[in-house]
């Protein structure tokens, strides 16, 4: 049996077959791994079969299909075809280093239940176009020594993708290279041959992404990658996009992320015969080759039960909408996958409140054709209330400018539609977005700067609120405390983040930080289990973190130096704790270990104060009211109806495993949190209040 079996693959599109010479220059022995190419046309080029004819490809599979082509077809017939241990999927047209299979073989001695991906060096420089075979070092040098490279970090000398330390499914390449043993990748059901993954939008991180819900751990190799030159674009079957989140990644492959899904929608047969001996419930491809199956189609079948469950709860929440005055509201942001699926399938549950994906329209249409969509859908729905949440890295507003709405869209929306427009804005350590925005819209929102704060304390367009955080995820668990202090955020080198950490370290404290991102459930869960948790801000910025109010809305004590903005709605040494040097952070820290109740006492006041003054609901209702939509006072007892439907709701989700919060969460602020119920109370209730517009 070989270690290693890799699997190349062509649809009558490949120029040059280079990727053969380097896998057959490798330190490993050749007689210990095997070489598949598989082309899904009839194709047979004169360079092949001259490997062939010189022993350097194993097995050469042409399928003679007809119609679009499948890589994942083409991945599994390989599959079965491989007699390795470890099945390794690059880019088929990429270039190896000489250490490219031994890496990868020593990666899966030393690590059990993974499935390995290596990064890809992406080159602009055409001086390698057409290729010829050259030498990997002197490539490799050439390349590093060039500007062209699109994907490389300079200063850690890696490729961007392991460096970055947040959307890594979009910032990391996937499908580069793909590495799982044979055996896992059978019992998993191989590659899903639903016809969503045909042409362009596929991959083996659809694989990848079930192996992880089985319980195998994705590894990255950070010593190793490989390399991919310039040749002209190839667009056969880029046209036919298939189901995309708008920014090429599948619709379906992340959705399998989201309900944990363990085997494939479509099993290729002759994989079904390699695991059950041809016993399964898995459908197979033959079965469904006459049928044309849309994603949607898929999720309106695992909806159906959810639909009927709330039939009688549409027409109660209706109901409560209807009759204010305050009736629609559209919100214009960037949309994640969860909000999206919410959205396109189940939109009809509320009508009062839309979404308008405005970064994802853009990519589609572009930037003008959007504005104009943007503009025909608030005179179609017409809007009391538009809320434009914009890109937040205030470091590139140039770049925002060509992804955002034009300011041209938004004063018609203003001033020809008579629609009130309030931007919403997260995260402001600048007031460049504040200005920015002003001249054009009613109002302008800020929620931690202390510098707007200062510089629009008297501008009445401009409202003051809190990061309010989501209760869904941020609440007290009551689960042990096992962890000492917590600190969760990036440690830059040098930084004084660093500095605090590492002597708390040197003096004998334990102090859990983050490695990588996490999802927010594994986040509020470490902030749980903290009895101290630490917000580190920048010196002088003055910022109220929502990280303040994550930590005390998880009952953990929240320890800060002095220079946040936390102070203007907390009290200190009431409701947490400030220190103005690492000194002064190192007692504090002793101190509350060894006095256990008053810990508690502060982190009980901090969390009261959270959740019953400074939540999301009493957040929007501020800026509601100032913005004149109602009169607080006049709230009914609209709350409790709400409050139950909110609790059943919830159950019948986890039933059906689709999170809560896409349906019915806290409130909508952008990233981790939902504007959307906390805007569905407020505007429930408003149905008895003395409305003044």
């Amino acid at each position: 049996m070989k270690k290693v079996s890799i699997i190349l693959f062509d649809w009558s599109v490949r120029e040059s077959f280079h990727a053969i010479d380097y896998l057959n220059r490798q330190t490993i022995p050749r007689k210990n791994y095997e070489i598949i190419w598989i082309e899904y046309y009839n194709r047979r080029p004169e360079p092949l079969q001259e490997h062939v004819n010189r022993g350097n490809i194993d097995k050469w599979i042409v399928l003679n299909k007809t119609g679009r082509y499948f890589k994942h077809l083409m991945c599994n017939e390989g599959i079965v075809a491989s007699t390795g241990e470890v099945i390794v999927i690059p880019d088929s047209d990429a270039v190896f280093s000489p250490t490219f299979i031994e890496s990868i073989v020593n990666t899966f001695d030393k690590n059990e239940n993974i499935v390995l991906y290596l990064e890809e060096v992406r080159t602009r420089n055409k001086r390698f176009y057409p290729f010829r075979y050259i030498p990997w070092e002197s490539i490799w040098k050439t390349v590093r020594a060039n500007s062209d490279n699109i994907n490389w970090d300079s200063v850690a000398k890696k490729p961007v993708g392991l460096t970055t330390e947040y959307d890594l499914i979009h910032y990391r390449n996937y499908g580069a290279c793909f590495c799982a043993r044979r055996k896992s990748i059978i019992e998993a059901g191989g590659f899903d041959e639903h016809p969503s993954y045909h042409c362009f939008l596929c991959g083996p991180h659809e694989l990848g992404f079930r192996l992880v819900n089985k319980g195998y751990r994705e590894l990255w190799h950070q010593s190793e990658w490989i390399l991919h030159v310039w040749h002209p674009w190839v667009r056969r079957g880029v046209d036919i996009m298939g189901e995309s989140d708008g920014r090429a990644v599948n619709s379906l492959s992340l959705e399998t992320r989201k309900t944990r899904r363990l085997f494939p929608l479509v099993e290729n047969e002759k994989i079904r015969e390699l695991r059950v001996g041809g016993k399964s419930n898995v459908t197979t491809r033959t079965q469904v080759k006459e049928i044309n199956i849309h994603p949607d189609k898929l999720i309106e079948k695992k909806s159906a039960r959810f639909r009927n469950n709330l039939h009688g709860f549409k027409s109660l929440v209706k109901y409560l909408l209807s009759p204010a005055k305050i009736d629609k509201v559209l919100i214009v942001m960037k949309r994640d996958y969860d909000e999206k699926l919410f959205i396109t399938k189940f939109g009809d549950f509320i009508s009062r409140i839309k979404f308008f994906d405005f970064e994802m329209l853009c990519h589609k249409l572009g930037q003008q054709e959007m504005s104009e969509l943007l503009v025909k859908k608030c005179k179609r729905f017409k809007p009391d209330l538009v809320i434009f949440v914009p890109l937040d890295n205030t470091d590139n507003i140039s770049v925002m400018q060509t992804v955002e709405p034009a300011k041209d869209a938004i004063n018609r929306i203003v001033n020809k539609l008579g629609v009130k427009v309030y931007v919403h804005i997260p995260d402001s350590t600048k007031c460049a977005r504040h200005d920015e925005w002003l001249p054009h819209v009613n109002y302008v929102g800020t929620l931690d700067s202390l510098s707007a704060f200062d510089k629009y304390a008297h501008n009445p367009k401009v409202i003051h609120g809190y990061p309010a955080v989501n209760p869904i995820y941020f609440y007290d668990k009551n689960t042990e405390r096992d962890i000492d202090v917590c600190f969760w955020g990036s440690i830059p080198v040098n930084s004084r983040r660093e500095e605090y950490i590492d002597f708390l370290r040197d003096n004998g404290i334990n102090v859990c930080t983050r490695l990588h991102r996490v999802s927010v459930e594994k986040y509020a869960e470490i902030l749980n289990r903290s009895r101290i948790s630490l917000s580190l801000g920048c010196d002088g910025d003055g910022r109220l973190r929502k990280r303040a109010f994550e930590i005390m809305a998880c009952k953990s004590l929240l320890l800060e130096n002095g220079t946040s903005g936390t102070k203007r709605l907390f009290d200190v040494d009431k409701d947490f704790l400030t220190f103005r040097n690492k000194q002064e952070l190192l007692e504090k820290v002793k101190y509350y270990f060894q006095h256990e109740e008053e810990r508690k006492l502060i982190a009980q006041s901090g969390y009261d104060k959270v959740t019953n003054v400074y939540n999301a609901r009493n957040m929007w209702g501020d800026v509601l009211i100032n913005m004149g939509f109602h009169n607080k006072k006049s709230f009914g007892n609209t709350w409790k109806i709400i409050y139950f439907s909110s609790w059943f709701l919830k159950w019948v989700t986890q039933k059906v495993l689709i999170r809560f919060w896409v349906w019915y969460g806290s409130v909508i602020v952008p990233s981790t949190t939902s504007m959307r119920p906390a805007l569905i109370r407020i505007i429930g209730k408003a149905k008895n209040s003395n409305l003044q517009v």
